[in-house]
Parts: structure tokens; sequence; C-alpha cells
């Protein structure tokens, strides 16, 4: 029976939990500095499984257009609960070739230019209320100029105290979620409200039930 070759991995911190535990703790600051020591791509052999993290346009354009069953989906066992087990992050196979296809639509020719115009101005308020020679956090603007234009998108503009709402519950759902909660479905359990995975359930609900209400209020 013919197998495939195996293929060396590139260089990467040595051990799992060690790796693991700079990933919880600060993982971008470990993403940084595995980047600067072993190139790019790395290797990290975390307590869930091994993964290869790369960042370069080369790579990431050989793996979409790569054959999908090379490669595995990674962690799904801890991150089902979070992300829910439809999820297009956790599909592989048939299964996501499917869906895949089924979204893809929405994301082509006119759907995505009648979008252009809410990119374009949510972007623009964005970096307009940033003040002139400060020093910023691009990923704290990003992540709110990403969820604004969802929300504009999904929900239109005629009720902006739904849209602050959503998006206000959407970082605060983001903010729960600890890193600590991808690598083991052990960190998945409640205790007393305190919890991380309380935190993130709560977060959860509360961005479901406005959700469900603003669904209503449009139906």
């Amino acid at each position: 029976m013919n197998t495939k070759p195996k293929k060396s991995l590139p260089a990467g911190p040595s051990g799992r939990w060690r790796p693991t535990l700079k990933l919880i703790r600060q993982p971008r600051q470990a993403f940084e500095e595995w980047s600067q020591r072993y190139g790019d791509p790395f290797h990290v052999q975390a307590l869930n499984g091994p993964v290869v993290v790369t960042g370069r346009p080369d790579l990431v354009r050989q793996i979409f257009s790569h054959d999908s069953t090379e490669y595995s989906v990674f962690a799904a066992q801890s991150l089902t609960p979070i992300l829910g087990s439809g999820s297009m992050l956790l599909l592989d196979g048939q299964r996501h070739r499917e869906e895949r296809k089924f979204i893809m639509p929405m994301f082509h020719g006119d759907r995505m230019r009648a979008y252009a115009q809410t990119m374009q101005n949510t972007a623009r308020h964005a970096m307009e209320r940033v003040a002139s020679g400060s020093t910023f956090k691009m990923l704290s603007i990003t992540t709110k100029i990403s969820l604004e234009v969802i929300a504009q998108a999904v929900f239109g503009g005629e009720n902006q105290a739904a849209i602050d709402e959503l998006m206000q519950l959407s970082r605060k759902s983001i903010d729960a979620t600890k890193p600590i909660l991808f690598f083991s479905k052990m960190a998945h359990f409640h205790f007393l409200g305190l919890s991380p995975w309380d935190r993130f359930t709560r977060s959860q609900s509360q961005l479901r039930a406005a959700f469900a209400t603003e669904f209503a209020r449009r139906t």
C-alpha cells in the first residue's frame, strides 16, 4: 500500500507544556518571539496537537490553493464548544466544500461592491477619532471596524443604538475568549460564575439575546 511520505516540519520551540503556557499567557509576544527566532514558518507542539504557523503571503496563498485533504482542523475538540459544530473553521472534507460553495456567492461581485461604501465610511470614521501623531493599537481599531462593518451590513444603519449594543456585547465576548479555552476542554468548567468559561458563556448568552431581540424586532 502506498503511503504519503512524511514531510519535515520547520523549526520551533521544544516541548509541549512551556510553549502552551506561553501561548496562554502572552500569545502575541510568543508568536513575535518565535517568528524572529525560528523564522517563518515555525512549528509549535502544543498540548492539543502540532501546528505550523505562518504569516507569509506566498505560503498563505499556497495553503488556500492546495488540496484541503492535506490539512486537518486544529484543536477541534476544545474549539467546538466555543465556535459551534457548524463553524467553517472546524469543518473539513466534503461538508466544508459544500458549506463554502453555499456562502461564496455572498463574497463576490455586486454583493461585495455593495458593502464597499460601508467599509470605507466605517474605516474613515474610526481613523478620524485617532489623534494625529498619537500611538494606538491597530488590533483594537481594526477589530472595532470589523464588528461595525458586520453590524451595518447585516442590520443596516437605521437603528444605531442597537448596532452600538451589538458591538459592545461582541467586544465583550471577544475579550472573554481567553487563550486557555482553546487549548484544553478541561478549562471548560463552571465555578461560581467566576471561571474563564463562566465569563465566556455569560457573554455569549448576552450577545445571543441581543441578536434575538433585534431579529424579532425586524420580523
